[in-house]
């Protein structure tokens, strides 16, 4: 199809006006590819109102990027916590867009578990109906730069639902792993630099 495309346009205008139809087709290709991503992250989990807090973690990408032209990009694969046992048993349940606003909620680590053989501890950070995990809300840069993950705490209620709290980053408090960071003020600097406008500490 796309040679016939071509062919009709050399017939009808000339080689000089096909530097647009190539772009277009090029830009097409581009951006239907998936590319493969497999990479290990190190950075920090700190809470924010607690200076003296950090933990080493690890993160580890296994899955694909998509580009998109018309709207945000995706990740689709596996995004496995080195802290957290239940990110490391399935692939996310849903894709996750990449670049999106926090308030915007399209970027959450959801994995569904069901299968999985849990423990009471680890049950009680699940959504029972779904066998649903919530990891986390991620925030990050185009291409997967800046990787910076609002990590929830969880509350089970006795009809086995659960919410998710991820604190008020708006005004210095909640808990965040951010990768590349090796140190609370590190991890300080490249939330508030890069996400400015959702993490604020106040001191």
């Amino acid at each position: 199809m796309i040679k016939c495309v071509l062919q009709q346009a050399i017939m009808r205008t000339g080689w000089k006006t096909l530097i647009p139809y190539i772009a277009m087709i090029m830009a097409i290709l581009i951006f239907n590819v998936p590319y493969p991503v497999h990479r290990e992250l190190s950075g920090v989990l700190i809470q924010l109102e607690n200076p003296d807090s950090y933990e080493e973690v690890t993160v580890e990408l296994d899955g694909s990027y998509h580009l998109n032209w018309l709207a945000h990009d995706e990740y689709k694969g596996y995004f496995r916590i080195s802290n957290e046992k239940l990110t490391q048993m399935k692939e996310l349940k849903f894709p996750i867009a990449v670049g999106v606003d926090f308030e915007d909620a399209e970027s959450d680590l959801a994995y569904d578990l069901r299968g999985e053989n849990l423990s009471e501890k680890e049950m009680e950070k699940i959504l029972e109906d779904f066998k649903e995990y919530n990891g986390g809300r991620v925030l990050s840069k185009r291409f997967l730069r800046r990787i910076c993950i609002a990590v929830p705490s969880v509350t089970k209620y006795d009809d086995g639902r659960v919410s998710w709290d991820y604190g008020d980053p708006y005004n210095g408090k909640g808990n965040f792993i951010v990768m590349g960071a090796n140190t609370y003020d590190e991890a300080v600097q490249i939330l508030t630099g890069s996400y400015g406008d959702f993490v604020q500490l106040k001191r």
